[in-house]
């Protein structure tokens, strides 16, 4: 996959109707989507689906397909499709649809059956012990039902969720319930609602046995919000830390960045297999149990901690990631980077902010450090990779949220937090690339962050920066010479000088700053300096003692 073959959907999905029918050894889905063709598509002989079984060999995924209430037959190869006919190429995963000239939309009613309890690979629609548990990003959407698969599709969901209600006693999903029901024969239905576009990567449900705790949070507009934390039937109580993480995140980011949330109800569930950490899903956030449980008797400092690092985060999404997505998975660095980035300003706020720091460079180094040296270094905006799993790194979460810091530091915490809000509010419920993210940086700041500074999002590796200082007391200057050097990487074998934002004071031996002036302008005191070539020098002027 390369990013320069990146192309708009030909064909767009406003809304989509879900139908579950959960049963102990199977599930049946029924998909309701009315697919329009865009300008992109304009030419398109067909309509194109992901689709992918997560069936065993064997069993049957695909049940039945309605077109235009007419339904359809199977057929051999895409040279055989015509209007009653669809053709499914199971080896890549692709569901043909023809589209005539001069047809322009397709509604299309899906049903595929499921088979949770075998679906090893913890994508899609899975089960985890006593319940039934979504993971979509960034393909399990396709092991669902058929769909356009990728983040630049946007759509609002209506879901209905039918289970036993002894294997399912608790039925949920994204978005506001509007409707509940006792169906008789031991079964029930839920409805939900989710006002707001999204990508398929974030759809999520929940289905079983779950015990929970309940609170509530008044947003700045004055809405009242339930917040549940659901857990396994023993350990309700381990989740009192994690809704008081989860409250204190929706008042900082209110207080920041101006975030309300947006929907009735806020879900957190705790699930013990899971294939990620934690998941944004829209209003329904999916953990590993251990992300969310503590008890005195069990939990170290560092596990409380995580829970409230891994909960803002999550948190955070809502507007970084969910309201505003990544137009492609290239440009994942623009939800996560920023994400990671405002988790960390968070736990800043709620700690220290030296010990944030200090413990987000020992992250750093630990873990992307040797991303750069070796051999899968690959810069934050990879142009090129093998499978998207593969871009869940290092260096697209924390390089990246790195990168974001050093914009922070350039344009001074005020402005940063002017700019964030600018790109919160002029791509609201839009798909959009890292472009978009640093046009609204210098919108706010004035700073030119779309040229050398780029670099960092395109160019692999860690510059090294070597310094040297003068003490002139003839002059009273001190002159800083830098020097920097850009390793060659694998990928990479050219590299360019970088602009790199240097914060810098000098400092006596007592720890006392020295006032100094740079090149006769600003005020005394802490710069910025910005080393854009491979040698520079600075003068500090001013400084009346070494």
């Amino acid at each position: 996959m390369r990013l320069a073959d990146y192309r708009p959907p030909e064909f767009s999905a406003d809304a989509v109707d879900l139908s579950f029918k959960i049963f102990s050894d199977h599930t049946v889905v029924q998909s309701r989507v009315e697919y329009k063709r865009t300008p992109e598509g304009k030419g398109a002989s067909f309509l194109i689906l992901d689709a992918q079984s997560p069936n065993p060999p064997g069993q049957p995924y695909i049940r039945s397909i309605l077109r235009d209430g007419q339904k359809l037959q199977s057929c051999e190869s895409r040279e055989e499709l015509d209007k009653d006919r669809y053709f499914w190429d199971e080896e890549k995963d692709r569901l043909y649809f023809a589209m005539p000239s001069g047809t322009d939309t397709i509604a299309l009613e899906i049903q595929t059956h499921l088979e949770p309890q075998h679906n090893t690979a913890l994508s899609g629609f899975y089960r985890s012990d006593r319940c039934f548990v979504t993971q979509c990003e960034s393909e399990g959407f396709r092991r669902i039902t058929p769909f356009l698969d990728r983040p630049d599709v946007m759509a609002r969901y209506r879901v209905s969720l039918e289970g036993p209600l002894d294997l399912c006693p608790t039925l949920l999903a994204n978005g506001n319930e509007v409707e509940k029901e006792d169906l008789g024969n031991g079964r029930h239905r839920a409805i939900f609602e989710d006002p707001w576009p999204k990508p398929c990567y974030l759809f999520a449900t929940a289905n079983g046995e779950f015990d929970w705790i309940e609170d509530h949070f008044n947003t700045m507009g004055g809405r009242k919000v339930r917040l549940r934390v659901y857990t396994d039937t023993r350990n309700a109580e381990k989740g009192w830390h994690a809704m008081d993480s989860l409250k204190r995140a929706m008042k900082w980011d209110e207080d920041t960045f101006g975030c309300e949330y947006d929907l009735d109800d806020y879900g957190v569930v705790a699930v013990s297999k899971f294939s990620m950490g934690a998941m944004e899903n829209k209003g329904l956030n999916v953990f590993r149990d251990s992300l969310v449980l503590a008890s005195p008797e069990t939990a170290t400092d560092d596990d409380y901690q995580n829970i409230i690092d891994v909960i803002g985060h999550e948190y955070f999404h809502n507007y970084s990631g969910n309201r505003i997505t990544n137009r492609n998975w290239f440009n994942l660095s623009l939800k996560e980077g920023l994400t990671v980035n405002r988790e960390q300003l968070f736990t800043a706020f709620t700690t220290s902010s030296a010990l944030e720091r200090i413990s987000a460079v020992q992250v750093l180094r630990r873990a992307q450090f040797p991303e750069d040296d070796g051999p899968n270094a690959h810069p934050v905006m990879p142009p090129e990779i093998r499978a998207v799993d593969n871009i869940y790194s290092a260096t697209v979460y924390i390089k990246g949220s790195e990168v974001i810091r050093m914009m922070k530091t350039m344009m001074g915490e005020q402005k940063f937090i002017e700019g964030v809000k600018h790109y919160f509010r002029a791509y609201d419920g839009q798909a959009v690339t890292i472009q978009e993210f640093i046009h609204s940086m210098e919108a706010v700041s004035g700073l030119n962050l779309s040229g050398q500074f780029q670099l960092w999002y395109t160019q692999s590796g860690r510059p090294q920066i070597k310094v040297r200082g003068n003490y002139d007391p003839e002059h009273s200057t001190y002159t800083l010479e830098m020097e920097q050097d850009v390793p060659v990487t694998r990928d990479q074998s050219e590299k360019q000088s970088m602009l790199i934002p240097v914060a810098t004071a000098l400092v006596d031996e007592d720890g006392n700053n020295i006032p100094f002036r740079l090149n006769g302008k600003g005020p005394a005191g802490e710069r910025v300096l910005e080393l854009s070539e491979k040698k520079q020098s600075f003068v500090l002027e001013g400084v009346d003692r070494p």
